[in-house]
């Protein structure tokens, strides 16, 4: 007996293709909006590096070329009634003339960053730029030598002092982060009033809490 076919129409199963078009829109319109909500931070970077530990000393007699020279330690000392300033370890009580200010706060209650800015550029004019003894190579943080973009060396000025271009800022830990600023700002460069030139004061603060 021969086979025959049924005659019924068999039922061929369609492929559904998955509709991504109102996922697309929704992102779409969502994007803009996520956009225009979101709280963007804005971060400030300051240079600051800690104050470097004092290194063990060797035996063996130093010649006159190692005589490590003498330092500034400039201190920039801030108390709830005002900021002190002092060089070479001076106090309210010791050292000589010129040697240590206090500048009460504003009648805000701010740090009084005018009157501190002023006695760093005296400090940086009559102390700091008279040892300058001449030139010489420019040193990183690490104490590698730095050189120019066309490979020469990179001449600084000569310093007297081992930390002349350094102010070690102590502030209590409730200080306002803008007055930390301005603190920063005034103890880097100074403005003349009247030819409005632009002086380095001390470009490399150091971050230090005083016992």
């Amino acid at each position: 007996m021969a086979f025959k076919p049924s005659l019924k129409r068999k039922f061929v199963a369609e492929e559904a293709e998955l509709n991504l078009l109102p996922i697309l829109n929704m992102i779409v319109v969502l994007i803009p909006l996520l956009l225009t909500s979101a709280e963007w931070v804005k971060l400030g970077l300051l240079e600051t590096r800690l104050p470097p530990q004092a290194a063990g000393g060797g035996g063996g007699m130093a010649t006159e070329q190692e005589q490590p020279l003498p330092k500034l330690s400039l201190l920039v000392a801030l108390d709830e009634g005002g900021t002190a300033v002092s060089i070479f370890g001076a106090t309210s009580t010791t050292g000589e003339p010129g040697q240590y200010s206090y500048f009460p706060h504003t009648a805000a209650g701010e740090p009084d960053v005018a009157a501190l800015n002023e006695e760093l550029w005296r400090i940086r004019r009559d102390v700091v730029k008279p040892s300058v003894t001449g030139k010489e190579q420019a040193t990183d943080a690490s104490g590698n030598l730095r050189f120019n973009a066309d490979g020469s060396p990179m001449m600084v000025d000569a310093y007297g002092f081992d930390d002349a271009e350094t102010v070690i800022i102590s502030a209590p830990n409730e200080l306002p982060f803008q007055q930390l600023v301005k603190l920063l700002d005034a103890s880097r460069r100074w403005k003349d009033p009247a030819t409005s030139k632009i002086e380095k004061l001390f470009p490399t603060p150091l971050m230090g809490k005083v016992n």
